[in-house]
Parts: structure tokens; sequence; C-alpha cells
């Protein structure tokens, strides 16, 4: 019996996850880069934004996962010019 911790399955899995962080992390930089944007050429000021992210943020429901804060609070961050949280 072949007890390699790395098989088919789990490569494959590896792979889809990194594939997924990759685009969840391209969504953000779009995201932070049309705020931006926006910001520059006459919309909400991106502390406007930022605070309204993080308001966003504070009022998610408890059902909602924690990634989903975590995701407008980096985000905000982005936004401000901040480096982002370790772990977010």
């Amino acid at each position: 019996m072949d007890i390699s911790p790395e098989t088919p399955q789990s490569t494959d899995r590896a792979e889809g996850l990194r594939e997924f962080v990759g685009v969840m992390s391209g969504m953000e930089t779009a995201f932070v880069a049309l705020i931006d944007f926006y910001a520059k050429n006459g919309g909400p000021s991106h502390e406007a934004v930022a605070k309204h992210l993080q308001a966003t943020a504070d009022q998610l429901p408890k059902n909602v996962p924690l990634s989903t804060r975590r995701v407008l609070e980096h985000i905000a961050d982005g936004v401000m010019g901040n480096t982002p949280r370790k772990g977010a």
C-alpha cells in the first residue's frame, strides 16, 4: 500500500486552491484600482470609501463568514495604501 502524502487528487486540490486564491487576489486588486480611479476623478475620497468598507465589515451579521469581513478590511487597507494584514 502506497501511503505517499502527495496523491494526484491532493495535487489537483492544491493547484485548484492556488488558482482560487490567485483569482480572489486579482479581484481584490481590481476593486482597489477602481476605487483609486474614482477617488482621483471626482468620486468619493479614498478615506470615505475605506471607512465605508470598514463600517460594512463591522456591521455584517454574525452568521456571515469571518473571511467576508477580512476581505472587506483587506480592501479598505489597500485603498488607504496600507500593508494588508497578515492572515486576511
